[in-house]
């Protein structure tokens, strides 16, 4: 019914030109592809349901991809273009308004109603079944850069070939009140297009679900590394704690009896007021009360600055506990992402077995054929050598009997062989006018 094909700059030149029909400057005729016959007589039925472009298709293919962003590479597929046949179902009165429906269709799926990505919409009748080369541009919305692209990959993409066919039945079926048959009928050529859209289509959902398995396994690498980095950073920041936990056990129990006794910052200053200055300037006098309280505080000073680092490390760890719920998640995110890779290698391994016996079944029926072929080959020239055998040895009897009878008998065979001859020629004739009229 329908097929999809992806294009690069090198590769829409011929094609181009066969779609509006373009004559060879050699050999004068008009471009066509090795499986097609033309119709002459009804190349000028051809039509255009897309507007014509400026400058031709090339000229408008190159000026939308300079709209866009468009990477320069040779391998960047910039023209992609659906085949889309008629169905049997449909009456030749019904061709008009199948096309027409089929232009609004894809423009609305490639290019949000609009044609501003289509570069032509030729519809050929002067083949062996009238259908459309729908071909366009493959742009995408690019998030990440707010602009549009162009991407083959992304806008025919596996779900949009999955559901192509049934949402153009569905469509179908809206405007002519009946299912035409999209899904299960085939053109002339139909059997082998069908199942080489269902082949084409598995190698495009491989390709994908290889892309696929690329970038998770990409994404989990790169997640893996966030997790470990993390955890390097909670497992020294636990080192830190631990460290300043042991230092603090040591000195707790000092603190715990100097706990209480230790002078603040005020109870110091008082002291300062209280002590007095030799009249030489270089000594202080102070009560012993004074002095012991003074003492007591140096000794608390360390075990203090240590509780203030461990409470400081404990607050940092407070605000790690986010990081290290994050370390959790990520772990799961990339559980799940190599789970989800597994699956999928599975799938593309158990695709790729099916595409391969199908290619050894098709190879295989193949084979049968071609020998089937030599050999009934075989067995019709073996018939011909001894029809022909058959034949001499019988002329050499008849011309060796002929030889033995007088001249009346000889003249009397001629006769009759000449008779049974027409007999034979008129028995034939009758045979053949039956089946003609049958």
């Amino acid at each position: 019914m329908a097929h999809v094909a992806k294009y690069t700059r090198t590769q829409v030149g011929g094609l181009t030109r066969h779609y509006e029909r373009a004559k060879s400057e050699k050999t004068g005729e008009y471009l066509k592809f090795s499986n097609q016959e033309i119709d002459l007589a009804k190349t000028h039925l051809n039509y255009n349901l897309a507007p014509e472009r400026v400058g031709g298709q090339l000229e408008f293919i190159k000026r939308r991809t300079s709209e866009v962003r468009c990477i320069g590479r040779a391998d960047v597929k910039v023209m992609c273009s659906w085949v889309i046949t008629v169905p049997k179902s449909l009456k030749e009165c019904e061709y008009g308004l199948f096309f027409e429906e089929i232009y609004k269709f894809l423009n609305g799926r490639y290019g949000q109603g609009l044609d501003k990505n289509v570069i032509s919409a030729y519809v050929h009748v002067d083949e062996t079944t009238p259908h459309m080369h729908y071909s366009f541009v493959p742009v995408v919305w690019c998030k990440k850069r707010d602009i549009e692209k162009v991407s083959a990959k992304e806008v025919l993409h596996r779900f949009d070939l999955q559901t192509f066919h049934p949402d153009l039945e569905k469509h179908m079926a809206a405007v002519f009140g009946r299912e035409i048959g999209i899904l299960n009928e085939a053109t002339k050529d139909g059997n082998r297009a069908v199942e080489e859209l269902k082949r084409g289509t598995a190698r495009v959902e491989l390709g994908e679900l290889e892309d696929v398995v690329s970038k998770l396994r990409h994404n989990a690498k790169s997640l893996q590394g966030d997790v470990e980095y993390l955890k390097g950073e909670k497992e020294q920041l636990e080192g830190q704690i631990e460290n300043i936990k042991e230092q603090i056990a040591s000195e707790e129990e000092e603190y715990k009896k100097l706990e209480g006794k230790s002078k603040t910052k005020k109870g110091v200053d008082n002291i300062a007021q209280r002590a007095s200055t030799s009249m030489f300037g270089g000594s202080v006098k102070l009560s012993k009360e004074d002095f012991d309280d003074l003492v007591k505080t140096a000794l608390a000073s360390p075990v203090i600055k240590t509780l203030e680092k461990l409470k400081a490390a404990e607050k940092k760890n407070e605000e790690l506990e986010p990081l290290a719920n994050k370390v959790l998640l990520l772990e799961s995110q990339v559980s799940e992402m190599r789970r989800l890779v597994s699956d999928l290698r599975e799938v593309i391994r158990t695709k790729d077995e099916e595409l391969h016996k199908k290619d050894l079944n098709i190879q295989g029926i193949t084979q049968v054929r071609d020998r089937n072929i030599r050999d009934l080959n075989s067995k019709i020239r073996k018939l011909e050598r001894n029809n022909e055998d058959i034949k001499t040895s019988s002329i050499n009897k008849i011309n060796r009997v002929l030889e033995n009878i007088d001249d009346s008998a000889a003249i009397q065979f001629a006769r009759e062989w000449k008779a049974q001859e027409q007999k034979e020629h008129k028995k034939h004739q009758s045979r053949g006018d039956e089946g003609w009229e049958r």
